[in-house]
């Protein structure tokens, strides 16, 4: 209630991606329920771009992610959401980015998506999709993969004081996005399709 309050003097539109924390106390339903995010994974465009939010927060049996009923290094994206990806994503032809948590672009690491390589698919099927920007790894990271930049952002928080702190401000534009990252995440120029 306290960081959603501050979220909330943002006069722009606000987009929500689960993450393993916002799940370790509430269930997706509370989350939901208190807070502007209104889907658990979806699309929306602006700028001239499509965004798609995915939702990595499942476990093998494609169980929701629940307090007391998760490993964080277990992360799964059930069947349905690949399904509805293709179809979003074809259905655009906007230049696209997609946001989730956990990794997609790390397979044989604790923070990635273990299915991932099913998602990685349809993305690169699509000749529109640029870049994945996601979390779960602290340490960040940036890989390219089949011409998407894998952007990883690291931890917002990791430690006390303000020299621990990392954000961004990501702008995009044809050819190019920026990545001007302040406190511990790094700067990024990546050039796209």
């Amino acid at each position: 209630a306290t960081i959603e309050q501050e979220y909330a003097r943002f006069p722009g539109p606000r987009h929500y991606v689960f993450g393993n924390h916002d799940v370790a106390t509430l269930t997706k339903a509370e989350f939901l329920d208190n807070c502007a995010a209104r889907e658990r994974y979806y699309s929306f465009d602006g700028g001239g771009y499509h965004f798609v939010v995915l939702d990595a927060c499942y476990n093998e049996d494609e169980s929701d992610y629940e307090p007391d009923n998760f490993t964080w290094t277990e992360t799964y994206i059930p069947t349905r959401e690949p399904e509805w990806l293709r179809e979003d994503i074809a259905a655009t032809e906007l230049p696209t980015v997609v946001l989730a948590h956990q990794r997609l672009d790390a397979d044989d690491d604790p923070h990635g998506v273990r299915n991932a390589d099913l998602t990685r698919a349809i993305l690169e099927a699509s000749a529109n999709v640029q870049a994945v920007f996601q979390g779960h790894d602290h340490r960040g990271a940036h890989n390219e993969i089949a011409g998407i930049h894998y952007v990883t952002m690291k931890a917002v928080v990791e430690g006390a004081g303000l020299e621990n702190n990392s954000y961004a401000l990501v702008r995009l534009s044809p050819g190019t996005i920026e990545v001007e990252g302040s406190g511990r995440q790094e700067s990024l120029r990546l050039s796209v399709g």
